[in-house]
């Protein structure tokens, strides 16, 4: 477990217990979304319906008699920065005339079963009526209706803006990302559903890991990538933790001839603490260059292997998730 200090609420961003804050362009956006919903039925507040010209309220209460959304519905969101065809043509998503792309490794827009992890086929395209840039919102579709009774994970990645460059997440979803704690009760009563999702989006983070390691073997400029990333003072500090590692069936054969099975503790111990420090230092899951981000799931791969097989010669038994 990593210890993180927490930012004091004036400088995280403002929540509302109305409206989502992670799309703050609108009240009611990202749509659809668990935020509107409580105890299996759709929960929107008064406040966050449209307003006229007076500043009265639409009656959410037809909305929330739902006890989920629709089928067929459009999945919208505001990406500052990819507001225009520029930006939307360098991010390069699925479109109606690709949809088979929506299983790409690097596709950069993915919505994924949360029951099953696998991606749902879909497409996406920027909203053509709005003029000013505020207003013009990414529209995510099913090419085939949602699975009703189902829970989906919208995953954006690698979005560019007109001139290319890569956009950064925003600063509410970078406080759940990063593992920045605060002291708002509000952002925080929200971290555990956050953390949920984000424990999802890695086992398809890790998978694609995975398959880019397996085939580094005959590509030799994904070798050349991986030795880049391990060379360095970053390198070297990955090299100790899998040297540290691999002293494991030493550290056992010790403690056989010794009758010393402290020592084993000790080492676990030692193993744990170091790759405590690892996991504080490196944006794993997260890590925007792939190779990278491949070669740190890979180094987490062989640690948490060590680690559980020196905690099951110690009779502990280690839970899947924590």
């Amino acid at each position: 477990m990593v210890l993180v200090a927490a930012l004091p609420a004036s400088a995280a961003p403002k929540p509302s217990r109305a409206c989502d804050f992670l799309d703050k362009s609108v009240c009611l956006q990202p749509w659809p979304n668990d935020y509107f919903r409580k105890d299996g039925r759709i929960a929107i507040k008064q406040k966050a319906m449209p307003a006229d010209k007076d500043g009265k309220h639409i009656d959410p209460a037809a909305w929330n008699r739902s006890d989920g959304f629709s089928p067929g519905q459009t999945i919208l969101t505001h990406v500052r920065g990819l507001d225009n065809e520029q930006a939307f043509g360098r991010t390069n998503p699925v479109q109606l005339s690709d949809i088979g792309r929506y299983t790409a490794r690097k596709a950069p827009i993915v919505v994924i079963n949360a029951k099953t992890g696998e991606r749902h086929p879909i497409w996406a395209e920027l909203d053509p009526h709005p003029k000013p840039k505020r207003d013009v919102n990414l529209q995510i579709r099913p090419a085939a209706d949602w699975d009703e009774g189902t829970r989906y994970i919208v995953a954006l990645r690698r979005l560019r803006n007109a001139s290319g460059d890569l956009l950064p997440a925003g600063a509410a979803f970078r406080l759940y990302r990063d593992r920045k704690e605060t002291d708002n009760k509000l952002i925080e009563s929200r971290r555990a559903h956050m953390n949920s999702i984000f424990r999802k989006l890695g086992s398809e983070t890790v998978a694609a890991a995975d398959s880019l390691m397996e085939s580094a073997g005959g590509d030799s400029s994904l070798q050349a990538r991986i030795t880049e990333v391990l060379s360095g003072e970053s390198g070297t500090e990955i090299w100790s933790l899998l040297l540290l590692s691999q002293q494991l069936d030493e550290v056992i054969l010790q403690c056989r001839n010794s009758a010393e099975p402290a020592n084993l503790a000790k080492y676990t111990f030692a193993l744990a603490r170091a790759f405590s420090r690892f996991y504080h230092d490196h944006r794993i899951l997260t890590e925007p260059d792939e190779v990278r981000r491949a070669v740190l799931i890979a180094v987490t791969k062989v640690i948490r292997t060590q680690l559980t097989t020196a905690l099951a010669i110690l009779g502990i038994n280690v839970p899947e998730q924590m």
